[in-house]
């Protein structure tokens, strides 16, 4: 019986129009960008497509892209039920608190981790800082937004 309920609301919960929508407008904006990607990196110039001018900014100052998308990786694939804090609202302003505060050190970059050595414009800092960003952004992304749309009362 527990089963049945189950796969009923994920059936109901795929049937609903809001969650058709976006799966619609999502596919069409990926659709969009990567298209618009392939035109640029076919028009001969270099350093002008979608995913090179991302990679200079988040090699710069915007490394909380990285954290960006390790946050909705840790969403939208690590499943959990829920939060680390209990609450979910809690836990959206602990996980936006943290992107915010990442990209004003990234936009005080030259006084806020100017202590750092090797120098973070250096390539192998930025790679290590990217990587890092991204892992941690998986972690929090997995504990502080889970993603399941099966409450767990059912």
């Amino acid at each position: 019986m527990q089963q049945s309920i189950e796969l009923q609301f994920l059936l109901d919960f795929a049937e609903n129009n809001w969650v058709k929508f976006t799966e619609i407008f999502l596919f069409a904006i990926i659709g969009f960008i990567i298209i618009v990607d392939l035109v640029l990196a076919l028009n001969g110039l270099e350093g002008d497509t979608i995913s090179e001018v991302i990679k200079g900014w988040a090699y710069e100052r915007f490394f909380v892209l990285s954290w960006i998308w390790g946050v909705l990786a840790g969403h939208f694939f690590l499943v959990r039920n829920t939060t680390i804090t209990g609450d979910l609202h809690t836990s959206i302003v602990i996980l936006l608190s943290l992107t915010l505060i990442f990209l004003m050190i990234g936009l005080a970059e030259p006084l806020a981790i100017s202590f750092i050595e090797p120098p973070i414009s250096s390539p192998l800092a930025s790679v290590w800082l990217q990587l890092t960003m991204l892992i941690l952004g998986t972690i929090a992304g997995h504990l502080l937004w889970p993603q399941s749309p099966i409450p767990p009362s059912i």
